[in-house]
């Protein structure tokens, strides 16, 4: 089975088997035809890569950093950060805290329990769906 069985459904947990989704860009005229790219991308970098493509002035101070080059070639994947306060926001089950977290580009991710100060570690080339937490 792939996914990870406590997840049932985007913004209550944070494993991979609902965060991660495919990011499409089409644009014949500006972006390269290209198969499929595994570089890991945030959502904070989708308006300065329009930006960049449509070659439009800075219109605002922002955090994230286009993506152009891997249309052009690949680069590392960027340090994701991730949160969700779905849990304590829609009070799903009593006394579950938010969660946050950061996906590493060396393959790893890292959730940490605000509540309970407990930290996992995942690896995930060697366990893709977050089912055997490494302890911090």
């Amino acid at each position: 089975m792939l996914g990870h069985p406590e997840e049932d459904g985007h913004g209550c947990l944070l494993f991979d088997a609902t965060q991660l989704v495919p990011l499409i860009f089409i644009e014949p005229e500006l972006v390269p035809k290209r198969n499929k790219v595994y570089t890991q991308v945030r959502l904070i970098d989708i308006l300065p890569t329009i930006y960049d493509l449509l070659e439009i002035s800075n219109l605002g101070v922002y955090d994230g950093v286009s993506l152009r080059s891997l249309f052009l070639d690949s680069e590392p994947d960027r340090l994701a950060y991730f949160e969700t306060f779905y849990r304590e926001e829609q009070n799903v089950v009593s006394g579950l805290s938010p969660l946050k977290g950061f996906r590493l580009n060396n393959g790893q991710k890292i959730i940490f329990n605000i509540q309970s100060g407990e930290i996992n570690l995942y690896d995930l080339k060697n366990d893709p769906n977050e089912k055997r937490p490494i302890r911090l």
